[in-house]
Parts: structure tokens; C-alpha cells; sequence
């Protein structure tokens, strides 16, 4: 199972400065590293600790319109502005 630090509002995992993700093997680690970051100001109370699982359960569908087509489409709430999202340019010309 996976821990993951994440952001309750936008439901991005938390990415480390010098790349790769917070996704830990054990629950303490995460907490004890979430809390670090929150030491350092580098976080908020809006970042939480839970399984990769239960956060995908959690994380809702929004809906946007795509840039080329005009249609409505369902994605992640988390995709919203990434390369995967219809309604930017970036997904349109990778």
C-alpha cells in the first residue's frame, strides 16, 4: 500500500523540489515527513496523508470544455491544466 502527501483543495500529490513525489511505503514516514515540511513552511494544513487509493476514491470528476471540439469532458480534478486536460493547447499539440 501507498501513502501519499497531498492537497486537499486541488488534490495534487506533492512534488519534491528536486523531482519525484512524496509516496512512501509506510504511513509514519509520510506523516513524519509531511510534518517536516510543514515545519519548514514549505506546506499548509491543507496537505494530508492518506493511501493513493482512498485519495483517487475521493477526488471528484469536473467537467471541462474541450479547446478543439467544443465538448463537454469529464476528467480528474487533479488533470485540470496538466497535458491531459481537452481544454488546454498543451494537450492538443503533444
Amino acid at each position: 500500500m501507498s501513502f501519499v502527501i497531498y492537497n486537499t483543495d486541488t488534490f495534487r500529490i506533492f512534488k519534491f523540489p528536486h523531482g519525484g513525489t512524496a509516496v512512501f511505503d509506510e504511513e509514519r514516514v509520510a506523516k513524519a515527513q509531511r510534518t517536516k515540511l510543514i515545519n519548514k513552511g514549505v506546506l499548509n494544513s491543507s496537505w494530508v496523508v492518506d493511501t493513493y487509493d482512498n485519495m483517487v476514491a475521493k477526488e471528484p470528476m469536473v467537467t471541462v470544455k474541450s479547446l478543439m471540439t467544443g465538448a463537454d469532458v469529464q476528467i480528474r480534478k487533479s488533470d485540470v491544466g496538466t497535458c491531459v486536460d481537452p481544454s488546454t493547447e498543451r494537450y492538443w499539440t503533444m
